[in-house]
């Protein structure tokens, strides 16, 4: 998906009426601002920053607030809250978002995982490994992220403790976590 900065052409849309995934969908844009919106009551949002295009996309709320992310072509992953402007909420060279949970996001650089609120970091990865997809969930108190390794097997967090292996090898893809859970998909089982 590459959705144009301002003064291009395109709207960002949420793709569902829950509003915790979204796509890209082309239109021209209103006079010369480029905008983001929601699909439901054509909620525009502001212009992504001057030069940025987005990539990944997702959307989710706590309580009344609510969290629109995408990551920029600058490498960077953007935040907006409650409609407001967007900014940076993660250090350089994030590659994959997970769908927002409880208005909070996982993100990856490859080489490490981290989370939207207060740019926090998890506990580095294991040696040798990078993250290829992220997912997050919960289950009241407890905060499970999950990351695909670059070595086929899917790694799980418990309250940004250690990561250790919760799956046999050769996993391909993941769901989104539900509940503290994840699916997951084997190369053997395609």
């Amino acid at each position: 998906m590459n959705v144009p900065s301002q003064g291009g052409s395109g709207v960002l849309s949420a793709s569902t009426a829950s509003a915790t995934t979204a796509s890209a969908s082309t239109s021209a844009a209103p006079s010369s601002s480029k905008l983001v919106g929601a699909s439901w009551g054509n909620t525009a949002l502001p212009a992504l920053p001057a030069g940025i295009t987005a990539s990944e996309v997702t959307i989710g709320a706590q309580g009344p607030t609510l969290y629109c992310y995408f990551v920029g072509s600058d490498g960077y992953l953007y935040q907006s809250k409650d409609k407001g402007a967007w900014t940076k909420v993660s250090p350089a060279g994030v590659t994959h978002i997970s769908t927002a949970f409880e208005g909070g996001v996982l993100y990856s650089t490859g080489t490490t995982v981290g989370a939207s609120w207060g740019n926090t970091a998890f506990p580095a990865l294991p040696a040798g490994v990078t993250a290829t997809d992220v997912t997050i969930g919960a289950q009241d108190p407890t905060l499970y992220a999950y990351f695909l390794g670059s070595d086929g097997y899917l790694y799980q967090s418990t309250n940004m403790g250690a990561w250790t292996k919760v799956s046999p090898a050769g996993v391909t893809h993941i769901s989104t976590a539900f509940s503290g859970g994840v699916l997951f998909a084997l190369a053997s089982a395609c």
